[in-house]
């Protein structure tokens, strides 16, 4: 029964690492897509050249709603 749950208890610190790991990557995928988004919107148009439905999907393509408020 002991070398059971010592194996059960490695097995489960691997899976544990190899989602954080995971996680950390998709974060940073993330990160590196809403840069590559600010970068299209602030160098293909100025905003004050932006149609108002431009602006809006702008806008909320780079910013989380709960800090529009």
């Amino acid at each position: 029964m002991r070398k059971e749950g010592c194996v059960f208890a490695v097995l489960f610190l691997i899976s544990v690492f190899a989602v954080a790991g995971v996680l950390a990557d998709e974060t940073a995928n993330v990160q590196k897509a809403y840069t590559c988004v600010e970068n299209l919107i602030n160098t293909t148009k100025p905003c004050s050249v932006l149609s108002t439905e431009e602006k809006i999907f702008s806008l909320l393509s780079v910013k989380p709603i709960f800090l529009l408020a």
